[in-house]
């Protein structure tokens, strides 16, 4: 993916500082965060929508926007809550992409420790 993502922005604190200052920092690149109970949606590399379970869950882009002051030189990021982008519930109709996205990015190891069972992991992933 060309964007870092960072994850529980709203009810871990802990998170941001550090998302911050590997932004800032030019470890990481801009980034998607999502609330608890929102997520991004892509198709291949390429933003779609956020979709969120609740009417407080948001989305952010937080990007690089410069020099926080020209005499010591210091980045700082900004997270700009996406507004006009569309959130909406995820339904049973997005079950065959997020069950996707788990098995490619958890198959792997799934698959080292335990071997990957479709069958298995669907059965898992549908009651989670």
């Amino acid at each position: 993916m060309p964007y870092a993502n960072g994850v529980h922005y709203d009810s871990e604190e802990q998170r941001r500082p550090p998302l911050h200052t590997l932004i800032s920092e030019r470890v990481l690149p801009a980034a998607y965060a999502t609330d608890d109970g929102a997520g991004v949606l892509y198709r291949g590399t390429d933003f779609v929508e956020a979709v969120a379970e609740n009417d407080t869950a948001g989305a952010y882009f937080v990007e690089t926007r410069g020099w926080h002051s020209d005499r010591d030189a210091t980045r700082y990021t900004e997270a700009l809550r996406m507004d006009g982008v569309r959130l909406r519930p995820a339904t049973a109709d997005d079950f065959e992409f997020f069950f996707d996205l788990h098995k490619q990015s958890l198959g792997p190891y799934v698959d080292q420790v335990w071997g990957w069972d479709d069958d298995d992991q669907r059965a898992y992933f549908n009651a989670t």
